[in-house]
């Protein structure tokens, strides 16, 4: 007998599949639009991570889910993509790769990112990334040093956090070490304290390349509880400027690859991930809102602009759930600007193209 709470429970879960229901013709044959990719090396993983005990979350899969946090949270989109077996056509997609301590690459894949940075690309590289090879084997320099600009010297241990200017602007980042290097074609950007390369920017062809001296970045975060599993976990707290410093190197990127985030929001909080898919019949954009917050808040003020294709236009905005409902807007050239409606949990946005 569904009465007391077991009604409301009932009620409560009819709601949320009759929701998911009309949601879902926005959900299937989508994909990513994001311009930016992060790279995973699972034979990395493998070696650096490995445990016994068969628990996962060591250094390198940590590193690489805070990286991936603090771009959630400056509400840049970007796709995790493996670096084995990594083919061109999957680089094409993309303006702006984070290569983070992946230091056990193939020759292949060294090949493919080589020519990527070359044809225009912009990557962004830490320390340890490439500097072994396909077995774990450590090499005299990076196997990158040529898109990197720098020659290895050494391996350092840090005494405490590590922390560099740029831009007038202090970066902290808990590093266990950090790598000496030696400009050969790359520009000095930023150093350490020790007055040693922290950041040295290098052209490499029609690219670029930004190397990062330390060793897992991503590490430079506390949290509690269970916050290394979830982006949006409670407590999660990034050093002073990683986050800012990452998302600036991003869009640093994009400028020089004359590229563009799919879209931009402002007035919205950290704890709300912001993701777009796209179907390709038509060229119909989705945008989630997920409210990760527990204070249990609404949402209020949070306004977008979605970035075109040239020529575009748009023929509607709308909520697609609970019920259709327009969303008022405004087309300037290939901008699109609106505002989302208060929200507490989640919300579903759709841009329809007009031709």
């Amino acid at each position: 007998i569904l009465c007391g709470p077991r009604k409301a429970i009932w009620a409560a879960t009819l709601e949320h599949v009759q929701r998911a229901k009309q949601a879902n013709p926005y959900l299937v044959k989508t994909r990513s639009p994001a311009e930016v990719g992060l790279v995973y090396s699972e034979r990395t993983a493998n070696l650096e991570d490995y445990n016994p005990a068969g628990n996962c979350g060591g250094p390198y899969f940590s590193n690489q889910f805070g990286l991936y946090a603090a771009l959630a949270h400056a509400h840049i989109q970007c796709d995790p993509i493996y670096a084995d077996g990594l083919k061109a056509e999957t680089l094409k997609r993309y303006k702006v790769l984070v290569l983070s301590d992946a230091g056990c690459l193939e020759p292949e894949t060294l090949v493919r990112l080589r020519e990527w940075v070359a044809a225009g690309g912009y990557l962004i590289a830490t320390g340890g990334s490439a500097r072994l090879d396909q077995w774990g084997r450590g090499q005299k320099d990076y196997q990158l040093a040529d898109v990197f600009g720098v020659k290895y010297l050494q391996t350092k241990k840090a005494k405490g956090n590590l922390e560099f200017g740029k831009d007038g602007a202090g970066v902290l980042c808990k590093a266990d070490a950090y790598e000496v290097v030696a400009p050969t074609t790359g520009l000095v950007k930023a150093q350490w304290a020790t007055k040693e390369p922290a950041v040295v920017l290098n052209r490499f062809g029609k690219g670029s390349c930004l190397f990062v001296s330390a060793a897992h970045p991503g590490l430079s975060l506390t949290a509690s509880g269970m916050a290394i599993r979830t982006p949006f976990a409670r407590d999660l707290t990034f050093f002073k400027g990683l986050k800012e410093f990452l998302a600036a190197s991003v869009q640093e990127g994009l400028a020089a690859t004359q590229a563009a985030l799919p879209f931009v929001v402002a007035n919205c909080p950290e704890d709300v991930e912001v993701t777009m898919r796209v179907q390709a019949q038509p060229q119909r954009r989705m945008l989630h809102f997920v409210n990760h917050s527990l204070t249990n808040v609404p949402v209020k003020g949070t306004e977008v602009t979605v970035n075109l294709a040239p020529g575009q236009t748009v023929k509607e905005v709308y909520y697609a759930c609970p019920e259709k409902r327009s969303v008022p807007h405004k087309q300037d050239g290939n901008r699109l600007t609106f505002k989302v409606r208060d929200f507490e949990v989640y919300e579903l946005v759709v841009v329809e193209p007009g031709n």
